[in-house]
């Protein structure tokens, strides 16, 4: 566990040497009945690929897991935080959303359109597909140094 609090709060979020790996909601997000547990699986699945990189740790390492700011649904009127995930769950990462690049602003940022896409793994920040997603990773413990 401590290994995935260091990856998810480096020392330095601004550094263009940290990786981002945003979670996007899904396209029809104002219609996402989702609940606490289907959101805590597709946060794993995309927590997973960001320690890994799509099974390119060796080569590429790890990115930090954050997640978009766009209203959630099952949050309307919160009585004690955002009306976004982080009315339930506590942030991902201690890094902001303004320390990621821009989506298309730059060279510096892509996003997938699919769970299967391949991608540049130089960029600093991977936006996820608006759409619900799950990417098999392979080699799931690479990151840990365990296997």
């Amino acid at each position: 566990m401590a290994k995935i609090y260091n990856v998810q709060h480096p020392a330095d979020c601004s550094s263009p040497s940290t990786k981002f790996f945003v979670l996007r909601s899904l396209m029809k997000n104002d219609r996402d009945t989702r609940g606490l547990t289907a959101f805590a699986h597709a946060a794993s699945s995309h927590l997973l690929h960001a320690l890994t990189d799509g099974d390119k740790f060796k080569k590429f390492g790890s990115r930090i897991l954050i997640t978009d700011d766009v209203m959630w649904p099952m949050a309307k009127n919160c009585a004690n935080g955002p009306e976004t995930r982080e009315c339930y769950f506590e942030p991902l990462t201690s890094c902001k959303l303004s320390d990621v690049d821009p989506l298309n602003t730059s060279n510096s940022s892509a996003f997938l359109k699919d769970s299967g896409d391949e991608y540049d793994r130089s960029i600093r920040t991977l936006y996820s597909a608006r759409k619900k997603w799950f990417r098999l990773t392979g080699q799931k413990y690479s990151w840990s140094g365990l296997g």
